[in-house]
């Protein structure tokens, strides 16, 4: 069951569910009222985290390990605090306090030639490999670890049939199990990454 989540998100789920579980010891309650999560219990714990002016994000990611400790684990007696109304708005009412989120600035088009231009004239072979390895992510538009993932690449050339030199064309790469496959079909599915070269 665990094996269809990231590490990653196993993590953070567990970490949330231990914050909760450490402030209920020190609150002055029970192990035994720890588990499974009551909703005016886990309230409190949101009023304490707004009072004590946590950080924006710390709610909802409690309120995620909620919903996962209901769903994924199977928690029998934590409906209420997974579905609680009050419980969801006190979270996304200290979310809205989170700065905005701004964009990663675009690569500049410089960087962009500078990198072309390496992969094909640097002297250095490690130099021209890390270079082509960028500039297929760029042109792509591919995250690094889908990138990682591929098994396969077929590049299709298109040559200029008076000097036969490289005009263009494109990279298909076929990669598995990348970030955005979800469901079990695209797991185990080569999903095809395409590049243009030019």
């Amino acid at each position: 069951l665990l094996n269809q989540k990231s590490l990653s998100t196993i993590k953070a789920r567990v970490a949330a569910l231990a914050w909760y579980a450490l402030w209920m010891e020190k609150d002055g309650d029970r192990p035994e009222d720890i588990l499974p999560i009551q909703e005016d219990h886990l309230y409190r714990y949101l009023t304490a985290l707004r009072f004590d002016s946590a950080a924006p994000t710390k709610a909802t990611t409690v309120m995620a390990a909620v919903a996962f400790y209901r769903h994924v684990l199977g928690s029998v007696g934590s409906d209420e605090a997974a579905t609680s109304l009050r419980c969801i708005g006190s979270a996304m009412r200290q979310f809205m306090k989170k700065r905005m989120t701004k964009r990663a600035n675009k690569i500049p088009m410089w960087v962009v030639l500078l990198v072309e231009l390496a992969a094909v004239f640097a002297k250095d072979p490690l130099t021209r490999l890390i270079a082509g390895y960028l500039a297929f992510l760029i042109h792509g538009r591919f995250r690094n670890s889908d990138a990682r993932a591929i098994d396969e690449i077929r590049p299709e050339r298109v040559l200029d049939p008076e000097t036969g030199q490289l005009i263009g064309g494109t990279v298909e790469a076929l990669a598995s199990e990348i970030k955005t496959a979800v469901t079990r079909q695209q797991k185990r599915s080569l999903i095809p990454l395409v590049a243009g070269i030019k």
